[in-house]
């Protein structure tokens, strides 16, 4: 049986183990529970006398069992031994049973055993250690305190047995007392028990246990009690840490007891870390201002401090240590703790008094600085709970009031300085401003100080001064925050802040603090000096406070300056604590100079700059190492921001001192600029030091008052000479000189211009002298060829010969290679272009402008930068100052009518805009705003160019007009002119008359762009982009009135327009006369700011109005008034204007301006009948168009001009019929005649013919034949009415061939058109719906409509046209599909939806006019010679250009006459040829009347030789009408009326 009970538990077979054991153990039942009935308080062995019987039954018991016992008992402990995871739960308790059972079996044969009387004792605390291998705490505690009331009784009310009644000499019985003790306490301290008996009964044990220790050895003694401690330690932490569910006085005694005996065991240099633990687990608490905290804490604090008293000065130096840590830790709790803890301490520090000194006056320091902290939290707490008002008290104010914690501090510290000598030899380290020592001799001087005259010289003297240090700190930052928060009130001298003496208590207090710390910098070797990181964070903000303080005490002012000194060049703080200084000095300095304290203020802006530049030179040190792997969270935007706060900080300080002492300027700029290149030597990349450069240049300015002498110096004489400054950085500062002396002009021109020559020449001759410094050297040719321009037109020689230096700088350096090197690149095109726009003003007639601008525009076109690659410089080095060089280039060619170089100009605006990331519409609006797309005096408002490089970009919706006013509806300026300029010409269209819907508007009035140009020029000031845009607003408005034959209207805003050009016009440009010529020069700071346009802040969506285009702009609108006043007969103010005009246009070689204006001049003079400067105005105009034919790009506005001049040639020998004889008179006729005839081929080349003029000839396959036309369509108010013609006989096409004059599809419902009605349909839209052509492309939903599509191309003998006609009440103006009506063109071009279509009718417009014009030449050239029936034939033709869809069909259309002269007789509202339609009325009137004879003698050649005296009559009426304000035709009209 035993054998298998013991291989149970060998074999962890526990299953009913505790019952097989009772089993087999059961012979021990009498004994067991005869045990239990007789011991209730002790567990003792049952020895009392028995009857032999009893005896020999445990005796046989004992035999029997023993072994079995014996061998269970040693193998229970093993398996209890392990980890209770191991072991199941109901299994562990059969064990812990079964173990129990068999000690009791043990018990009772233990008095047949020979052995102590604690043996079994001992087998009981083997099953204590096995309770608490299994975490079952409250089992083991319960069974040791069984155990220790089982052994001998001991005094009454204690836990352990009397030492001297239980065998006190047993060195083994008094291990087992003291290990059953500790396994109460570890159980205590591991269950975590929130039962204070618990800890209580724990104090009492080891009270008790005190004696029982001394009898143990030396090294038993040592490693229980370690166990011991470190078991009390964890009670305690844990009662600290539960302190809300335990007494305090329980708390507190626990700790007591734990630190006692820390001091007594061998871990006593553990008791001041086991101190600092409890008070960390304190200051955790939830509610660290309690009454049961502050109680711990005076508790701790009292038992480690006696226990300090009779330790050694290490153990007080840990002691202050821990005070330290104790006071930092209240110092963001409470008031109330702050104070208790102070006053606790000034306790203490009186009980040390006579023992250690200074130790129990640097504990007063700190509860001094608790005191304060106070303070503080008071203000806080106050401005937390309730809004403060004025009357309450600030945390300085409270502080001050305090005047006896005040005057103890200065007790203290006058102790305390006299205790260390810190300050024995003052006059030998002070800071005055005398001292001329460096750091280290004063550091030298503190030493040898320190080793003669310091009373403390002895082992620990070192660490005191190191405590004397951290209560400063303590003390003096709640005092520097204080000083700093109240900086304002402090230097202002505010009442509240009066007591100077009070504030010299506080200044002294800092002061002590620096000088410490500088003693013990200067006394500790390098490698020990991290020691003092933490004060070296505290430095930076007392030593602010102590300079602060110094502006009001007066004081050591010199010796808190000295001390920033130090603190900045040794390094000792980093780079927050120099951006603290920065920041705070900058304050300072601010306040100090708007109280005009400007010696002050300069004081602390002066260690401002110190502090700011040590933060860049540290920054670009940290940029170094970060290139070696260290600092990987330095940015270079960082260090360029500094660089940019240190400049700006050092033009503070020059601005103040040179309104004190500009004697100490130089010094100043030149220390800063040396500041400046030791960080540029480190960091290359460093920004240039733009604000200083400026305010010393500003200053030298001042200082001249236009003084030109010699005594001003550039900063090549001041630093060529300092080791600091190297060539490049040399060469920086000079550029950067150079820039501000351009920029700072206003105020001394004359010194500015002689100061950049000088450096100019220092930098060409001493600075940029190598070969790779070539393109240096050719930038600072460009910029002094560009101050040379804006000094005026005296230095153009000089000028373009540093461009031209420039080209060879860097062409002989880079030949062909350098269009691979972007800068090089770039630089050589501004050079070029820089030299053009030089030339044009030098030597306007040169070749070389243009050949330049190609040059240019070939290098920039050449750069192409990925767009995979990180190049943003690049960008912006290219978008700056290029567009504006490209702008100005565009305006000036656009201004000489040479537009070769557009597209290329046009695709580098387009690819900087993309690089910049700036939307292509936004592009557009922009080169819209100014007019950049298209050349002076075109027809056309939008150049094709820019179309095509638009496409290429946008795709097919640019050449939508939709896509073009969703561009520029954002400006309802931009808008309305952009629709005006077209809208003229659908004046017989009104909106929504169209099949679909467009943002076009056909009906902007007159009103609607006098407002917007009004709303322009009424703000104040107005701005010349303003007056720009309301001057075209008004110049197309003339332009439109003009048309429709309004010239009175026409002429007053006309007027206007040249009254705002010249505005701009006088803005930009002055004229000189010489020998009655003008020379027009851009003034002086015009030509600054065109010169200079690297320089100046520019947006890249911001655009700039060039002199170029103002000059454009002035003389368009001077040409539009002398047409004007030519028209309606004031020749004086016309030729004045023109002969202005000339001039300027001559200066200028400007040859689309000079044909313009002689040819108009020619035109004024013939009127005024003076033939020889007629025609040599015109001879010179045709001149001037032969010898610039290659130079007006533009193809039509050529032909045009030649065209004109043709015609008014044609008019001059005309008109001198009357000075010569007939042979001559015909000879003339016959010459001029020729002219018209040549201008009139001219305006039918093929150039001309387009999906608007020629629509069969540009679609061939919509073209339809004069046998396929069998339709007509009708569109009567939005209804398609189809009228299908079948096939008739031949004699029925034949008779339809001749169509009557009925249907010719002619309302005849005509009413009278008064002047108040014309004038009605002008200002508003007539519905009009239009022919649909073949060719013109439809446009619908934002897509095109391919032009197959088209009715007109569709196969079959029906086809559907469509035929205009107005609205309803007017008069309808509809013609047959043979014919194909120019009034329907509105429509098609609307339906379209094309910008071109809409080019293509202005062109179509301007064209039709000039050739009715020549048509008219032709038909009075004919009827002068009496060639009737000719003449006849040219009003049928002019009649046919005039209403006729496609003129060049003339020829090939028949259309019968009198069908023409019914329409010529009729009214058409809207109609933009209302001034060439009266002329025709009026020459055939006057045709026929002329040639009227009666019925029998008439030659009756056509139907105008019958013409009916009652239709003459109504067509002089309607002429009447339409020239009413046109003097030339409407007097003839009116005479001719009179007459009839």
């Amino acid at each position: 049986m035993e054998s298998s009970l013991i291989s149970k538990l060998q074999s962890s077979d526990f299953a009913n183990i505790h019952h097989h054991f009772l089993s087999h153990l059961r012979p021990f039942s009498p004994f067991l529970n005869s045990k239990s009935t007789t011991t209730t308080t002790t567990r003792k062995p049952n020895r009392s006398s028995s009857s032999s019987s009893s005896s020999s039954s445990i005796r046989s018991l004992a035999k029997q069992f023993l072994p079995f016992l014996n061998r269970v008992l040693s193998i229970l402990p093993k398996i209890l031994s392990v980890s209770s995871s191991d072991l199941e739960t109901t299994s562990l308790r059969e064990l812990f049973d079964t173990y129990r059972l068999c000690l009791d079996c043990l018990e009772c044969v233990s008095s047949q055993l020979a052995c102590k009387f604690y043996s079994i004792h001992l087998q009981r605390v083997r099953m204590v250690h096995c309770f608490v291998a299994q975490a079952m705490w409250r089992e083991a505690v319960d069974e040791s305190f069984s155990i220790l009331q089982s052994l001998p009784a001991g005094l009454e009310g204690r836990y352990l047995p009397d030492l001297g009644k239980t065998g006190g000499g047993d060195q083994d019985f008094c291990g087992l007392v003291v290990e059953i003790v500790l396994s109460v306490v570890k159980c205590v301290s591991m269950s975590q028990s929130k039962d204070g008996r618990e800890y209580r009964r724990v104090l009492d044990l080891v009270e008790e246990l005190t004696p029982w220790f001394r009898v143990l050895d030396a090294n038993t003694y040592e490693k229980l009690h370690r166990v011991l401690v470190s078991h009390l330690y964890r009670c305690t932490l844990f009662l600290v840490e539960e302190l809300a569910c335990f007494d305090g006085d329980l708390v507190c005694t626990f700790c007591v007891a734990t630190l006692t005996e820390y001091a007594k065991s061998s871990m006593k240099d553990q008791t001041l870390k086991c101190g600092r633990r409890i008070c960390s687990s304190l200051f955790s608490q939830k509610e660290n201002g309690s009454s049961f905290v502050v109680g711990v804490l005076m508790c701790v604090l009292d038992t480690i401090a006696a226990e300090c008293k009779v330790e050694t000065e290490n153990t007080f130096i840990e002691f202050v240590e821990l005070v330290s840590y104790c006071a930092n830790k209240c110092r963001i709790t409470s008031k109330d703790l702050c104070t208790a803890v102070a006053n606790h301490l000034n306790k203490m520090a009186g009980d040390f008094r006579q023992v250690l000194e200074p130790l129990n006056l640097i504990l007063r320091l700190y509860a001094t600085g608790l005191n304060f902290t106070g303070c503080n939290i008071q203000s806080s707490g106050s401005d937390s709970t309730t809004s403060k008002s004025t009357d309450d008290e600030s945390a300085f104010e409270i502080l001050l009031d305090d005047g006896d914690e005040l005057q103890h501090l200065a007790t203290s510290l006058g102790l305390l300085d006299n205790y260390f000598h810190i300050n024995s030899k003052e006059n030998k380290v002070s800071f005055s401003a005398k001292h001329k020592d460096t750091v280290g001799q004063i550091c030298s001087h503190m030493e040898s100080d320190y080793e003669a005259t310091m009373a403390f010289a002895q082992k620990n003297g070192k660490a005191y001064l190191l405590l004397y240090l951290n209560a400063l700190k303590f003390l003096c930052q709640p005092l520097a925050e204080l000083v700093n928060l109240e900086r304002v009130q402090i230097i202002a001298e505010s009442e509240a802040i009066s007591s100077s003496a009070k504030l010299c208590h506080i200044q002294n207090a800092l002061h002590q603090f620096c000088d410490v710390f500088l003693f013990c910098h200067c006394c500790t070797s390098e490698n020990k000096r991290e020691e003092f990181d933490e004060n070296n964070k505290a430095i930076s903000s007392v030593a602010v406070a102590a300079f602060t303080l110094s502006f009001r005490t007066r004081i050591n002012m010199q010796k808190s300056a000295n001390f920033i000194k130090h603190v900045i060049s040794n390094g000792w703080i980093q780079l927050q604590g120099l951006k603290f200084l920065f920041v705070n000095l900058h304050n300072i300095g601010v306040i100090l100079y708007r109280k005009r304290q400007l010696k002050e203020a300069s004081k602390a802006i002066k260690l401002c700059c110190r502090a700011s530049w040590a933060r860049v030179s540290f920054l670009c040190q940290m940029f170094l190492e970060k290139s070696k792997g260290l600092h990987d969270d330095l940015s270079e935007d960082a260090i360029t921001d500094f660089v940019m706060e240190a400049c700006k900080e050092s033009s503070f300080l020059l601005d103040i001192v040179h309104q004190f002492d500009s004697g100490r300027v130089k010094s100043i700029v030149m220390s800063s600029l040396e500041n400046w290149s030791a960080a540029a030597n480190l960091f290359n990349m460093l920004p240039c030091p733009t604000a200083l450069v400026k305010q010393w240049v500003k200053i030298e300015c001042k200082l001249s008052k236009d003084d030109i002498e010699d005594k001003f110096s550039t900063f090549h004489c001041l630093l060529s000479s300092s080791a600091n400054v190297s060539k490049r950085t040399l060469g920086i500062i000079l550029e950067q000189e150079l820039l501000a002396y351009e920029e700072m002009k206003a105020l001394s021109p004359e010194l500015c211009q002689k100061m950049q020559m000088k450096i100019f020449n220092i930098l060409l001759q001493d600075v940029f002298i190598t070969k790779d410094s070539c393109l240096q050297k050719s930038r600072i040719l460009i910029r002094k060829g560009k101050a040379l321009r804006a000094c005026g037109t005296e230095g153009l020689k000089d000028c373009i010969h540093c461009f031209s230096e420039a080209i060879s700088t860097i062409n002989d350096m880079y030949g062909e290679t350098c269009s691979r090197d972007i800068p090089v690149c770039h630089q050589l095109a501004v050079s070029y272009c820089l030299r053009a726009l030089c030339i044009q003003e030098a030597e306007p007639t040169s070749k070389r402008v243009l050949q330049d601008i190609r040059a240019a525009l070939n290098l920039w076109l050449s750069i192409h930068i990925p767009e995979c690659s990180s190049t943003a410089d690049q960008h912006d080095l290219l978008s700056k100052n290029t567009m504006l060089l490209l702008y100005n280039i565009v305006d000036l060619l656009s201004l000489k009518g040479y537009t070769k170089f557009h597209l290329d100009i046009y695709k580098l605006i387009i690819r900087l805009f993309k690089w910049k990331n700036v939307p292509l519409e936004k592009c557009l609006a922009i080169l819209w705003e100014y007019r950049r797309i298209n050349h002076a005096l075109c027809t056309s408002p939008i150049n094709e160019a820019f179309i095509m490089a638009f496409t290429e970009h946008c795709g097919e919706n640019s050449k939508v007009i939709d896509f073009w006013i969703s561009c520029i509806k954002g400006s309802q300026p931009l808008l309305v002119g952009f629709l005006q300029i077209f809208s003229f010409l659908f004046a017989n269209l009104p909106q929504g008359s169209c099949h679909y819907k467009s943002s076009f508007r056909v009906d902007i009035t007159v009103d609607e762009v006098k407002d917007t140009a009004e709303k322009l020029i009424s703000r104040v000031p107005v701005s010349s982009h303003s007056v720009f845009l309301a001057g075209y607003l008004y110049y197309d408005l003339c332009e439109r009135l003009t048309s429709n034959g309004r010239l009175i209207e026409a002429l007053s805003f006309a007027k206007q327009a040249h009254q705002l050009r010249s505005k701009l016009f006088q803005e930009k440009f002055s004229q000189k006369y010489t020998s009655g010529l003008s020379d027009l020069q851009t003034f002086r700071l015009v030509a600054t700011e065109v010169w200079s346009f690297s320089t100046i802040s520019w947006e890249l969506e911001s655009c700039d109005l060039s002199p170029w285009n103002v000059l454009r702009c002035y003389l368009e609108s001077t040409l539009q008034v002398g047409i004007i006043h030519e028209m309606i007969g004031n020749g004086t103010e016309a030729e004045a204007l023109l002969c202005w005009g000339k001039m300027i246009s001559s200066s200028q070689d400007l040859p689309l301006f000079i044909v313009s204006f002689s040819s108009m001049l020619g035109k004024l003079y013939c009127k005024k009948r003076i033939w020889d400067l007629a025609e040599k105005e015109l001879q010179t105009a045709k001149q001037v168009m032969v010898d610039s034919s290659a130079d007006i790009s533009c193809l039509k506005c050529r032909l045009i001009l030649e065209a004109t001049i043709d015609q008014q040639l044609g008019d001059l020998y005309r008109s001198r019929l009357d000075c010569t004889t007939e042979n001559l008179s015909i000879k003339r006729l016959s010459f001029a005649e020729n002219l018209y005839k040549s201008a009139l081929d001219k305006l039918n080349l093929s150039e001309w013919k387009n999906s608007v003029s020629s629509p069969e000839e540009s679609c061939a396959e919509s073209i339809l034949s004069r046998n396929q036309l069998d339709a007509v369509t009708l569109f009567s108010t939005g209804e398609v009415t189809k009228v299908k013609m079948e096939t008739k006989s031949r004699k029925a096409k034949k008779s339809s061939q001749n169509l009557p004059q009925e249907q010719c599809l002619i309302s005849q419902n005509n009413s009278r058109l008064t002047r108040s009605k014309y004038r009605s349909c002008q200002d508003k839209s007539v519905s009009v719906q239009g022919e649909e052509q073949a060719g013109l492309t439809k446009y619908s939903n934002g897509k095109y409509v391919p032009a197959g599509t088209d009715p007109f191309s569709q196969k079959g003998s029906h086809v559907d046209v469509k035929s205009s006609m107005a609205d309803v009440g007017s008069e309808i103006t509809c013609l047959c599909n043979k014919m194909k009506c120019w009034h329907c063109l509105p429509i098609e071009v609307m339906e379209s939806g094309l910008v071109n279509n809409f080019i293509f009718m202005k062109w179509e417009f301007v064209r039709r006019r000039l050739s009715l014009r020549l048509l008219t030449g032709i038909g009075k050239c004919l009827g002068g010679r009496g060639e009737i029936h000719e003449t006849h034939e040219i009003f049928l033709q002019s009649i046919f250009v005039l209403i006729g869809r496609n003129p060049f069909s003339y020829g090939s259309s028949y259309v019968r006459p009198n069908f023409l002269l019914d329409l010529i007789g009729k009214e058409i509202p809207g109609d933009v040829f209302s001034v060439e339609h009266a002329a025709i009325i009026y020459n055939i009137c006057w045709f026929s009347l002329k040639n009227y004879r009666s019925q029998d003698t008439r030659n009756i050649c056509c139907d105008q030789s019958h013409i009916q005296i009652t239709k003459i009559i109504s067509w002089l009426m309607l002429a009447f009408v339409l020239c009413r304000e046109v003097p030339i035709i409407f007097q003839k009209v009116k005479l001719w009326f009179g007459l009839v």
